[in-house]
């Protein structure tokens, strides 16, 4: 007797607030720039925006560094972790790749503390997402 298992697929919405910079020059011309993609530490978690703006690369664009790059800083939500996240966080790549001009061969990866581990996860779940990682204090 042969058994069949059915699979069912199932879309499951989550909710990552994000805080997103575009390079100065971006509306002046057409070229597709490189994505980072920015972990915070675990003290940045919650949902509170501002709170990403406390360290890292989101404090240095709002202390007037600029970079060639979409930059994309997501909020992982309080008492949690960002490899519960990956799925949700791929998914804001692809939005944001879908949404901006970025070159997905130039998509880069870096986090602090808390971030750092969540490199190091991200990458290793995906590597095939990422040019290169950049994981800082991540064990």
């Amino acid at each position: 007797m042969l058994h069949t298992r059915h699979i069912m697929n199932r879309a499951v919405s989550i909710r990552l607030p994000y805080v997103l910079s575009l390079p100065n020059d971006y509306a002046q011309n057409n070229e597709a720039y490189p994505l980072l993609l920015f972990l915070h530490g675990a003290g940045e978690r919650g949902s509170d925006l501002q709170a990403l703006r406390e360290h890292g690369i989101p404090r240095a664009l709002l202390n007037g560094l600029e970079l060639p790059f979409v930059v994309v800083a997501p909020q992982c939500p309080v008492n949690d972790t960002w490899d519960h996240h990956r799925l949700a966080l791929t998914a804001l790549l692809d939005e944001v790749g879908a949404q901006y001009r970025v070159d997905p061969d130039r998509v880069y990866l870096t986090g602090l503390s808390m971030g750092g581990f969540g490199t190091f996860d991200l990458a290793q779940a995906f590597p095939e997402r990422f040019a290169a990682i950049a994981p800082i204090c991540g064990g």
